[in-house]
C-alpha cells in the first residue's frame, strides 16, 4: 500500500555541530599535553560500545519518533605520532593519533509513526504500522588530538569523517515514516571527547561522550538525517616494542620554518615568502571549479499534492556548476583564512518554476544564477585540510518553494587534498547548507596561484 504525504516537517541537520567541531579542530591550540613516550610503537587498536539516543533536534523528531534508544559498536586501527617522527604538523597538534575505523549502528529499536494532524490536510493518511531505521555500517578515518596528556592518562577530542551504508531506508511500501534516511549510501560524521586511563603499559580504558550524524547531503529525498548522542566505554591496546631509532630532542626542537604573521610557516610549503603579504603573512589567489548534485521535493500529481518521490519512487539528480574566486592568507602553518566570491548555476531553477506554477504561484522570478560573498577558513595537516565557509547571497531568486527551505545566508564544510608538488592543484568535497539544512553536495577542483 502506498501512502502520500502533503507535509514534511522541517528539521535541521548537524551542520552547526560540524562548524563548532571544525573551530575546535583548528583553534584549540592552548593545550597542556606532554609528548607521548617515544619508546612505544606507532600502531595500536581500539574497540568501544556506545548506547544512546537518537536526538530530537526538530519538531519532526518529537512528532514522529516513538522509540529512540539505539547502540553502536566500533573497532579501529590507530597510528600514534611521536616527536621522533620529526613532523612539524604533529608537533603543532600536540602529537595526535590517526586511524581508520568500522562502526555498526544498531537502530532496529528506533521506530517512527505519525498520526493525522490538522496541518497535514485531508489527503494525508496514517500508516497502519511503525517504520524502523534499521542498521547502519560506517567506515571512517579519524583525527584524535590530546588536550591533556600525562604519564598514565589523557583527555582528547576527536573528529571522524567517512561513509555509511544504511540497510533499511525510506520506501512507500513498508517504511513510509522513515524520512530520516532515504538513501543507502550516506556521509558519516562523528565528534567526541574522551578520558583514557592506562592501567598497564599496553592497555588503556576510556570513557567519553560522542555525537554522530548520517545523511546523504541532499543527494536523495527524504533526507532528515540521523543524529545520535551517546556515552561510550572502550579499550585501547598500544604496541610497547622499542623503536629502532632514538628520540632526538635537538632535531625535534629545531625550527622548521620562518616565523610569519605570528605563526611558523612550513619550510616545505610552496615558496610564498616573496608573495604580497598581510601583516607579514603571505597572500595567494585561489580559483576553484565546482560541480554539485542535489534532489528536491517534487510535486507532479495532477491535484498538486506534494509527493516525497515523484519519479516512481526514484529521485532525480539536479546538477549545479560553479566558480569560486578567493583571496586567502596563510598566516600559520595549520591555518589559512580569506574571503571570496561564489558563482553558481543551478538547473533546479527550471524545475522549481514548474512546481511553483503548479501550486498557483505566478509572476515569481526563477533565476538559475546565484552569487554569494563568503568568508573562508581552512585547517591544515600536511596535504589535507578541513574547509569552512560562511556566506550570504548577493543574488538568489529561486521562487517561493525554494524560499521555504533556504535562507539569505549559507554554510559550506568539507575536505580538500593538495596534490603533492608545486602545482598548487587540489581536489575537494563539500556539503553546502542553509541554516544547518543540507542544500547540495559538491566536488571541487582548484588551484592556488
Amino acid at each position: 500500500m502506498t501512502f502520500q504525504r502533503t507535509l514534511l516537517p522541517k528539521s535541521g541537520t548537524a551542520m552547526a555541530l560540524l562548524v563548532l567541531s571544525v573551530m575546535l579542530f583548528g583553534m584549540a591550540s592552548a593545550v597542556c599535553a606532554t609528548p607521548p613516550d617515544s619508546t612505544f610503537g606507532h600502531w595500536g587498536i581500539g574497540a568501544d560500545i556506545a548506547p544512546g539516543k537518537v536526538m530530537h533536534i526538530s519538531k519532526y523528531g518529537k512528532d514522529w519518533v516513538i522509540h529512540d534508544n539505539a547502540v553502536t559498536f566500533g573497532g579501529e586501527l590507530r597510528y600514534q605520532t611521536s616527536p621522533s617522527d620529526n613532523d612539524p604538523y604533529a608537533k603543532d597538534y600536540n602529537y595526535p593519533a590517526f586511524g581508520v575505523g568500522v562502526r555498526k549502528g544498531d537502530y532496529d529499536a528506533v521506530t517512527l509513526h505519525r498520526m493525522p494532524t490538522p496541518e497535514a490536510g485531508e489527503k494525508w493518511e496514517a500508516a497502519d504500522y511503525k517504520s524502523q531505521l534499521g542498521n547502519i555500517v560506517s567506515v571512517y578515518g579519524f583525527f584524535e588530538r590530546p588536550i591533556v596528556r600525562k604519564n598514565h592518562w589523557q583527555v582528547d577530542y576527536r573528529i571522524n569523517i567517512g561513509a555509511s551504508y544504511a540497510l533499511r531506508t525510506y520506501n512507500t511500501e513498508d517504511n513510509v515514516d522513515n524520512v530520516m534516511i532515504g538513501s543507502n549510501w550516506n556521509f558519516y560524521f562523528g565528534a567526541g571527547v574522551h578520558y583514557t586511563f592506562f592501567f598497564a603499559p599496553e592497555w588503556g580504558a576510556r570513557i567519553g561522550a560522542e555525537y554522530t550524524h548520517n545523511s546523504c547531503g541532499a543527494m536523495y529525498k527524504p533526507n532528515k538525517g540521523i543524529n545520535f548522542f551517546s556515552p561510550m566505554v572502550g579499550l585501547i591496546y598500544r604496541d610497547t616494542r622499542m623503536r629502532e631509532h632514538e628520540l632526538s630532542w635537538s632535531n625535534h626542537n629545531r625550527p622548521r620554518g620562518r616565523t610569519i604573521g605570528g605563526g611558523r610557516y612550513a619550510a616545505d610549503s610552496r615558496k610564498n615568502f616573496h608573495r604580497p603579504t598581510l601583516f607579514g603573512a603571505p597572500l595567494y589567489l585561489r580559483l576553484s571549479g565546482v560541480m554539485g548534485f542535489k534532489a528536491i521535493m517534487e510535486s507532479t500529481g495532477a491535484d498538486g499534492v506534494p509527493e516525497i518521490n515523484s519519479h516512481g519512487g526514484k529521485n532525480r539528480f539536479y546538477m549545479c556548476y560553479g566558480w569560486q574566486t578567493d583571496l586567502m592568507c596563510r598566516y600559520a602553518r595549520r591555518w589559512s583564512s580569506g574571503i571570496g566570491v561564489d558563482v553558481l548555476f543551478a538547473e533546479e531553477a527550471f524545475r522549481l518554476h514548474y512546481i511553483d506554477r503548479m501550486h498557483g504561484y505566478h509572476g515569481t522570478r526563477h533565476i538559475p544564477w546565484q552569487i554569494g560573498i563568503a568568508g573562508k577558513h581552512e585547517v591544515h595537516y600536511g596535504n589535507v585540510a578541513m574547509t569552512l565557509a560562511l556566506g550570504f547571497y548577493a543574488l538568489r531568486h529561486m521562487g517561493p518553494t525554494d524560499a521555504k527551505e533556504t535562507r539569505k545566508f549559507y554554510e559550506r564544510i568539507g575536505m580538500k587534498y593538495n596534490i603533492p608538488g608545486k602545482t598548487g592543484l587540489f581536489l575537494g568535497i563539500n556539503v553546502k547548507a542553509h541554516a544547518g539544512k543540507a542544500s547540495h553536495s559538491e566536488l571541487v577542483l582548484g588551484i592556488d596561484i
